[in-house]
């Protein structure tokens, strides 16, 4: 299960209980607020920088061997970390980088899950593969995830390149 899909069902948990009411002293009337408070607003977000500018279409565009265009894709969802989409500009397939400040906690979740295996050593402080296309790896409090679509594109050969670039720029 990816982080996307964790943190939803986390912001779902959140608003049930906050909507049910839990006696402990929180913002009952607006579980939105509450959700905001849980995974920072938009500076929070852009922590590590812009993933685009830490990983330019330039360099993914060099890793995967065809042209892509960037575009910052999920700031302002309420959910934690910045998402860039490289995009190849003739359809051959397309990267998602995400990073998340102090997301190891949901690294961990998404490590331990049953569909995580151990990624490559080396990578970061810590890394898992999804078989369904995710690498995530940690690094310090931080968690980057990569996602390729695409003829020839795999995570164990791009993702992991790209990956290293994201670890490299954090650096």
């Amino acid at each position: 299960m990816g982080k996307r899909c964790l943190v939803l069902v986390a912001a779902g948990v959140l608003a049930l209980t906050g909507a049910c009411g839990d006696d402990d002293g929180g913002d009952d009337e607006n579980p939105e607020a509450a959700v905001e408070d849980m995974f920072g607003d938009d500076d929070e977000e852009l922590a590590l920088g812009d993933p685009c500018e830490l990983v330019t279409a330039d360099d993914v565009g060099e890793v995967v061997g065809f042209d892509v265009t960037s575009e910052l894709t999920n700031v302002d969802d309420d959910l934690p970390g910045a998402t860039c989409m490289y995009t190849g500009d003739g359809g051959e397939g397309t990267v998602q980088l995400n990073v998340t400040p102090d997301g190891a906690d949901l690294f961990d979740a998404s490590a331990e899950s049953d569909l995580a295996e151990p990624g490559p050593v080396g990578l970061g402080d810590a890394s898992y593969l999804v078989e369904a296309g995710e690498l995530g790896v940690r690094v310090g409090d931080h968690y980057i995830q990569v996602v390729v679509r695409g003829t020839g594109l795999t995570l164990e050969d791009q993702g992991v390149e790209i990956a290293e670039l994201a670890v490299a720029s954090l650096g």
